[in-house]
Parts: structure tokens; sequence; C-alpha cells
């Protein structure tokens, strides 16, 4: 992953092996530091909320909300979240189980690819969300 990202080696000690990650748990990021080098950092997925929800956002749809306007407008809070694959869950439950399934997609030519995500810093941990579409 530092080939791949041009992550500078010095500034970055090797992470530990994330299995399947979920809201609300530490994740891989690559971000730039004050430096202009890139580094590996580990955040919470789920960006801080707004004042009127109660969960954190972990992905970023609508590009042209005021609540997105800081962070996406700062380079210095933009990072890559680095994924081997990723899952949805089925709109409908299976027939036959009566529950949602997931679906995973990944990138067959590369092993690792990555999501554009912003953070903002916290007073007690960093937090990240990434960029996504609409189903597609």
């Amino acid at each position: 992953m530092r080939r791949l990202f041009a992550v500078d080696p010095s500034s970055s000690p090797n992470l530990p092996l994330f299995d399947e990650i979920y809201p609300d748990r530490d994740a891989p990021v690559i971000r730039s530091t004050s430096g202009g080098t890139r580094e590996f950092a580990v955040m919470k997925w789920g960006f801080p909320p707004p004042v009127a929800a109660s969960r954190p956002v972990t992905n970023v749809r609508n590009l042209v909300s005021p609540f997105w306007r800081t962070a996406l407008s700062r380079p210095d809070r933009r990072c890559l979240v680095p994924v081997t694959a990723f899952s949805e869950w089925t709109a409908e439950p299976d027939p036959g189980t009566g529950r949602k399934r997931k679906v995973w997609f990944d990138v067959p030519a590369q092993e690792v690819f990555a999501f554009a995500g912003v953070w903002p810093p916290t007073d007690v941990v960093n937090r990240f969300a990434f960029l996504t579409t609409a189903p597609n």
C-alpha cells in the first residue's frame, strides 16, 4: 500500500490487519501531512453527526449540503480510504430467509483501491466518511 498510494515509509509504521470494517470502528486511511507527504492513520468510520442527528455519518452523498462545505473545501481534510472490497445490503429481503443479503463489490484487476474521504480533527478521536453516489 505504501508504493500504491505513495506513502512516506519513514512516517508510517505497519498497520494491523483489518478484517471487515463497520461504521464506528477503526479503519486505515491515508492523509497528507503538513510537510506534503502522505501517511497512514487509523480513524473511526463515521463523521461527527450534525446537531439534529444521533449517529455518525458514514457516506457523503449530497456534495452541495452546507454540512459538508467546510470538509470538502479543505484539501488538508481529504483522505484516501483503501479497500479490497465493499458490500451493500440488498434492498429487499431474500425470499427464502426473510433477511437482507450482503452483495460484495471489488475491482478484479486491482488488489487494493480507494474511496475519496474527508475527516475533521476532533478532541477525542479523528473520524472520517467517504464519498459515494447513488447506486448505479
